[in-house]
């Protein structure tokens, strides 16, 4: 998980360089809500894998796009 908080500092420093002093701070702030939110998922996805009982099949194994269209298919 470094790896990912270090590419993540990388996008939000160039993102906000990017855009400019003027939406730095609201750039910044959502880029780094967004990798939160990813890291958040990968956690979770990891304590399901933890604490179920018997393991996923490769078939119903959950990934990121499971978890993030959810509520649009009536899920979670």
């Amino acid at each position: 998980m470094a790896a990912a908080d270090a590419v993540g500092n990388a996008l939000t420093t160039a993102l906000a360089e990017a855009l400019g002093k003027g939406l730095e701070t609201v750039t910044v702030a959502a880029a780094e809500g967004t990798v939160a939110g990813q890291r958040m998922v990968r956690l979770g996805l990891v304590a399901i894998a933890v604490c179920r009982p018997l393991p996923f099949d490769e078939a119903t194994t959950p990934n990121m796009l499971d978890i993030l269209f959810a509520d649009t298919k009536g899920g979670c």
